[in-house]
């Protein structure tokens, strides 16, 4: 539900800001240049975009989602960015988030 309403709100380029507006091929593209730091500052992108979203989750009184460690969001986000090149990072954000259990 949360994913919804992210996707929901009317989207300006001046309102997104960071990596993750960047496509999942600039990523590949920068990864192949410099792997370490293109996989460490997209995932920090990705991590503070999953506890904002739980914030928000919390804020609206819905239970936080359950984030997995670092690497593994960067792990997950490597495979959904070789599996959708042409997609955003953002979206495979967005779908890490839509698939993580409700914290417990």
């Amino acid at each position: 539900m949360l994913a919804a309403m992210l996707v929901a709100a009317p989207a300006h380029a001046a309102d997104e800001v960071g990596l993750g507006t960047n496509t999942c091929g600039i990523f590949a593209q920068q990864y192949r240049d410099n792997a370490m730091d293109t996989d460490y500052q997209f995932g920090q992108w990705a991590a503070g975009y999953l506890t904002g979203a739980n914030l928000l989750l919390q804020a609206s009184g819905r239970p936080r989602k359950e984030l997995p460690p670092f690497a593994k969001i960067r792990g997950l986000m490597r495979a959904y960015c070789n599996d959708h090149p042409l997609s955003g990072y953002e979206a495979g954000v967005i779908e890490l988030l839509r698939s993580l259990p409700d914290e417990k």
